[in-house]
Formats: C-alpha cells, structure tokens, sequence
C-alpha cells in the first residue's frame, strides 16, 4: 500500500512538471506569434491570446485549482473557432497531448482526495504530549551527563539538539509570519 502511495505522489509531481512545461510552451508559442510575420500565423496568435490570456500563471496555482484551471483552458481551447488558429500554429497535436496528461493529472488528484478523506489523520495532541514528555527526559539526562561525566560525543550532542531546536523556532516564526501577513493583505 505504501509504494503505491509513494508510485502516486511521485506520478503526480511528474504529471505536474510536464503540465506546467506544456502550458509554458503553449504561452510562449502564442505570445511568440503575435509579431509572427506571416499574418495567417500572427492572426492565429492574436485570437488564442485573447482566449488564453485569463490562463496566463495556471502553472502556479496549487494542484487542485491548476487541473480544474487547465480543464477550462482545454474547453476554450477546443471550440469550433480556435481550431483553426491552433492548427495555424501548429498546436493542435500538443493541445491533444495536453488533455490527455491533465485527465491522467486530474484522476491521480482526485483518487488522492478519496485516499485522504477514507484515512482522516488523527490529532497529534496526544502523541505530542507524549513526544514533550520524552524530551524532557532526554535533556534532562543529557544536561546531568553533562555535568558529571563531560565528553566530545555529549557536547556534539548538545549542540545538535540546540541547533535542532532553533531551527524549529525559526521555521514556527517564519510560518506564523507568512500568517500573518496573509491575513493583513485578506483584510486590505
């Protein structure tokens, strides 16, 4: 069951990578041909421009909102009068090619969601009261190792576990930051 999560997770990043190459290459192509000198081409760009330019940064949306967003790209896409630009671009194999990676996309995406919501994740309350506990004791035993018998391997210990804790601190901090200015530009 583990390995095929993980096949999943690793399918899904690379189905992502290859959607948000494909996209790029599509932009590119039409923003490309805007100036195009030939005007059967230059035409053809202007028109996919206008349908395409409310999808312009799909590729940075989170998964969920990115497949759903490149579906209506697929739709626009595909009415009767865009064919004919995208055939003059010579895009209509890669917008075949794109539809077929975005239903692979969103099935994984959703098969993930169905996955989560069978296994909800338990609260971590419990385990962390008794992670703190734990803690406890071992900084307390290394602390009065460390006072009555001092060696190189219980400093080296020391000093990782101080570093382990900063950098905690500092990522919580960061986090609640990010936090919090997300809720002062929610609230602008």
């Amino acid at each position: 069951m583990f390995f095929i999560v993980l096949n999943s997770i690793f399918r899904i990043a690379e189905l992502d990578k290859q959607v948000d190459d494909l996209l790029s290459y599509f932009f590119s192509t039409v923003k490309t041909g805007y100036n195009h000198p030939i005007e059967a081409k230059r035409t053809a760009a202007r028109a996919l421009q206008n349908v395409m330019k409310p999808y312009f940064g799909v590729q940075s949306l989170p998964q969920r909102q990115q497949v759903q967003t490149v579906d209506g790209l697929l739709k626009d896409l595909k009415k009767k009068e865009n064919k004919a630009h995208l055939t003059a671009l010579g895009l209509s194999e890669e917008l075949v090619y794109l539809e077929e990676m975005n239903a692979e996309y969103m099935l994984l995406i959703e098969s993930r969601a169905a996955s989560q919501v069978a296994n909800p994740v338990e609260s971590a309350k419990p385990i962390r009261t008794v992670m703190y506990d734990q803690y406890d004791e071992i900084v307390t035993t290394a602390w009065a190792f460390s006072i009555a018998s001092p060696s190189d391997a219980l400093t080296a210990f020391i000093t990782k576990v101080n570093k382990l804790i900063a950098d905690a601190n500092l990522a919580y901090n960061q986090r609640m930051a990010g936090r919090q200015k997300s809720t002062e530009e929610n609230k602008a």
